[in-house]
């Protein structure tokens, strides 16, 4: 009884971990995807690929967001994107991937530089606070 127990429990927490993890690959992917495209820019993929999820998040907390990743936030939220959404609704996922990154490139960071601006001048468009520094 015990042991069932055990399982179901154990079965429910690793799908909820792994349900609820499935947003983050998505939007690094879908970014790399967008704008680091090894054939064009062999540098900047490389770029990005080294800084991984610092490109949204500074520090070794993953609530630690830099100023791109809060403004991205503003438009993706991880609760939409689970990987049954993701596999039910491909085409739809990734229409609002899309939309919200659009978005986001247009939003400007504290000096003043759209995130475009940034990632077409080769550089990653986050940056972490002054006081995380």
């Amino acid at each position: 009884m015990k042991r069932g127990l055990l399982l179901v429990f154990c079965t429910f927490l690793a799908i909820n971990i792994a349900g609820s993890a499935t947003a983050v690959p998505l939007f690094s992917k879908h970014f790399t995807k967008l704008y680091a495209d090894k054939e064009k820019d062999a540098d900047y993929a490389a770029k990005v690929k080294a800084e991984k999820c610092n490109v949204c998040h500074f520090g070794k907390k993953k609530k630690n967001k830099n100023d791109f990743g809060v403004a991205l936030s503003k438009y993706l939220k991880k609760d939409k994107f689970k990987s049954s959404r993701v596999k039910a609704e491909p085409k739809k996922v990734e229409t609002e991937l899309n939309d919200a990154f659009k978005k986001v490139l247009e939003v400007k960071n504290k000096d003043g530089k759209t995130f475009e601006e940034l990632i077409k001048a080769g550089k990653l468009p986050g940056t972490a606070p002054d006081d995380a520094k």
